[in-house]
């Protein structure tokens, strides 16, 4: 029932796409609740079915009243928990109400967009149990991997071994010839 009714949590862009079919099954129940209660007229009440549904007004008022709160409860919640996966507010739901641009935007935000990777400010990502990608990640990561070598540690008298030696008095004449090396 939370999956429907709850505002908190995340879901991802199947649960939403399932909870928008789940608004037109509660349209086509609310159409036949509707529907049903014009049909138990009268057949003898002609009359008054031709000036209007009489008595059987309010309830098909009720029917579809209750039919279009339900749908947008439903809508809302999974709409704003979609937002949560996706790392945003649950306040983006009123973009709806931003003429033309804005339920395109839920569209694609929605039903299109990838949620963000990982626990996000929201909770865990759907279907996770409780734990986020990145933990089970780590996780695995940990129990299959090798230890690293350890590296030695460099000591002050490495670089002064590896320095160049000093050249003797004889091998810094001065080349003859043709540049450095002296090739003639």
């Amino acid at each position: 029932m939370d999956f429907l009714f709850g505002f908190s949590g995340r879901i991802g862009r199947l649960q939403w796409w399932l909870a928008q079919l789940a608004i037109y099954a509660v349209l086509a129940l609310g159409i036949g609740v509707a529907f049903g209660i014009v049909a138990t007229d009268d057949p003898g009440r002609s009359a008054a079915v031709s000036e209007g549904l009489d008595g059987h007004a309010a309830g098909v008022f009720l029917a579809i009243a209750a039919a279009v709160i339900l749908m947008t409860w439903i809508n809302m919640a999974s709409t704003v928990k979609r937002f949560h996966d996706r790392d945003k507010s649950g306040l983006w739901f009123l973009i709806i109400f931003i003429p033309f641009v804005g339920p395109i935007w839920l569209l694609v935000e929605c039903g299109f967009l990838p949620g963000s990777p990982g626990a996000n400010s929201y909770g865990s990502p759907p279907g996770t149990g409780g734990t986020g990608y990145a933990d089970i990640i780590d996780d695995a990561a940990s129990e299959y991997s090798r230890p690293e070598p350890q590296k030695r540690q460099v000591t002050a008298a490495l670089p002064a071994m590896n320095a160049p030696k000093p050249a003797s008095p004889a091998s810094r004449a001065a080349p003859s010839g043709f540049g450095r090396r002296g090739l003639s």
